[in-house]
């Protein structure tokens, strides 16, 4: 039987689970709901758009019974000729067109591209033509991502030992927030590949500590089920974002709604209240109080010994916390 002697796990398995730990878990939740725009969002994001390149003054297109078609071929010097010898290009593998508006790459390959926009209105291949001899920086996308996750892993866990677990996540909310509002819009793909690494190491910066806070502020009895629990939204938000992506066409603004949900962190955050076991472990002794007594009151639960006596328990069991809060 659990007692209010100098375990913190002995004094959560006293206050018990309920209101008080419920703001922490639905940041936790949101936070968690953020990453499958990023992870696994590339198929809508950066999906595959047919194309029919032509030179710049003219047009090469291939006409079957009246309907163009796009054959995804891109120019070589041979077909780089005068509208009066222009050659038309192989047919095979093609798709039709719904007359989509021709532009500017720059691109000697393609130096006019038309998109079929009949399964996507724009994605990151279309904004940026990845195609032709950009073609492998189609991939970059994704990886960048995968980069910042891979350094957010790093210094995620520092970050939350530093300045807090509520702390992170409020940096972190405001810091993607502005990464993702500006990924969308700013017409750079050096910038996107900037942005997503970003991205990438804040979502480590969120997850860890708000994951951690999660866990440190529910008893131990609750504490395999609630782990297993808080992945849920991930899965969750997997089938969200293929339902959005088919009445959204545009990849900036599906990125936008996906993401819509990060807004709830900020004033969220404010309303959870920071670990009371990292609090303790820093030497706040006030401030673990003044948490620990919200806690008790939320949950109703009832104490055998005063949380004063409780917390001072804590500090003769490790020295250090004492001279920390002297």
């Amino acid at each position: 039987m659990a007692t209010d002697g100098d375990d913190f796990d002995d004094l959560l398995s006293t206050i018990g689970y309920g209101r008080w730990q419920v703001p922490g878990v639905v940041v936790t939740l949101l936070v968690a709901s953020q990453i499958p725009a990023h992870l696994v969002g590339s198929p809508l994001l950066s999906g595959p758009m047919s194309f029919r390149c032509s030179q710049e003054n003219a047009e090469i297109l291939l006409q079957i019974n009246s309907t163009l078609y796009f054959n995804n071929e891109c120019l070589s010097p041979a077909n780089i000729v005068s509208d009066s010898t222009m050659q038309l290009p192989n047919s095979s593998n093609v798709f039709p067109s719904n007359g989509t508006n021709s532009q500017l790459t720059g691109m000697g390959s393609c130096p006019v591209i038309e998109y079929d926009t009949s399964i996507f209105t724009s994605s990151v291949i279309s904004q940026f033509h990845l195609v032709c001899e950009r073609e492998d920086l189609q991939p970059l996308f994704q990886m960048m991502y995968t980069v910042g996750i891979i350094f957010g892993s790093l210094i995620g866990g520092y970050v939350g030992d530093k300045l807090g677990r509520r702390r992170a996540v409020q940096v972190g909310v405001a810091v993607y927030i502005a990464v993702v509002v500006a990924m969308a819009f700013v017409p750079s793909f050096v910038f996107v590949l900037v942005m997503r690494v970003v991205v990438g190491v804040t979502h480590q910066c969120m997850v860890i500590p708000v994951w951690s806070l999660a866990l440190e502020s529910t008893p131990t009895r609750y504490r395999s089920l609630v782990g297993m629990l808080l992945g849920l939204p991930y899965s969750l938000f997997v089938m969200v974002m293929a339902g959005v992506g088919y009445f959204i066409r545009s990849w900036n603004y599906l990125l936008l709604v996906c993401c819509a949900p990060g807004l709830a962190l900020m004033p969220l955050s404010f309303m959870m209240d920071e670990s009371a076991r990292w609090l303790i472990q820093q030497g706040r002794r006030e401030e673990a109080l003044k948490v620990l007594t919200k806690a008790v009151r939320q949950n109703k639960a009832r104490l055998s010994l005063p949380l004063e006596t409780i917390v001072g328990n804590f500090e003769q069991v490790n020295p250090r916390l004492v001279a920390e809060a002297g």
